[in-house]
């Protein structure tokens, strides 16, 4: 008997996870968007993929690595953009296509662009 293998199976640790998206962060951080802006991807369940700040897109809680939600993360401005997205379209799972959007933070005018990216083995971020 043989069987046909269309794609490797990869299972992938988290530490190699991890450091895919830190190179990812690394990345994203050298681009400059404006003064405060900032640029991140998530993932439609809403955990961070990368971001263009200095935090990580996961943390260590008692010994174990925990990855981060958007709306949970440490930088204000990805919080906050992630709950107006939230607030504003239901759920993440609802962006299907290019999305330019404002809001107030701070006081501030916030311009946003959400793009919806999907590759052919499954990624769907939202960058």
């Amino acid at each position: 008997m043989t069987t046909k293998r269309e794609s490797p199976v990869i299972s992938p640790t988290f530490k190699e996870v991890g450091e895919l998206f830190s190179s990812i962060s690394d990345f994203l951080h050298q681009i400059h968007v404006s003064q405060n802006g900032s640029v991140f991807i998530i993932e439609r369940n809403g955990l961070l993929v990368a971001n263009s700040s200095s935090q990580k897109p996961y943390v260590i809680d008692n010994g174990k690595t925990k990855r981060l939600a958007a709306v949970d993360s440490s930088d204000c401005l990805i919080q906050a953009t992630s709950k107006y997205l939230l607030q504003k379209l239901g759920n993440f799972d609802n962006i299907h296509n290019q999305q330019q959007l404002t809001f107030d933070f701070k006081g501030d005018r916030q311009f946003v662009k959400v793009t919806p990216w999907r590759d052919r083995f499954g990624l769907d971020w939202l960058v």
